[in-house]
């Protein structure tokens, strides 16, 4: 019944679990019978009006995942942006620290020479 869709299951919960008023429900449908039938026939779309929702379903989802994969790519392009700016800076504070014990050392070497 859940895959003909008679019955729809409280989503993200496991077990399965359907809302007690649905069952209630599609029972009385079946207890009457002019209810019976028309509950026998399916959601009443011709198979065109579900190509249709199955189609714009699946564009929105695609449409939906696209934009999210541009943000995550986004995100990932500015934060290695932020790293290549750290790193550069870090490679400053090194070439800086270089240069003052090169000319520590040539300090050094000059008392001695003396």
């Amino acid at each position: 019944m859940i895959t003909e869709n008679k019955l729809v299951p409280i989503p993200d919960i496991k077990p399965i679990q359907i809302p007690a008023q649905q069952v209630h429900d599609l029972r009385e449908q079946y207890k009457n019978p002019s209810t019976r039938a028309a509950a026998q026939q399916g959601t009443g779309l011709t198979f065109e009006q579900v190509k249709e929702l199955v189609e714009s379903f699946t564009q929105k989802a695609l449409e939906s995942a696209t934009a999210q994969q541009q943000q995550a790519q986004q995100l990932q392009q500015q934060q290695a942006q932020e790293l290549k700016t750290e790193l550069e800076a870090e490679r400053e504070k090194v070439r800086a620290l270089e240069q003052q014990l090169l000319e520590q050392q040539q300090k050094k070497r000059g008392l001695f020479r003396r």
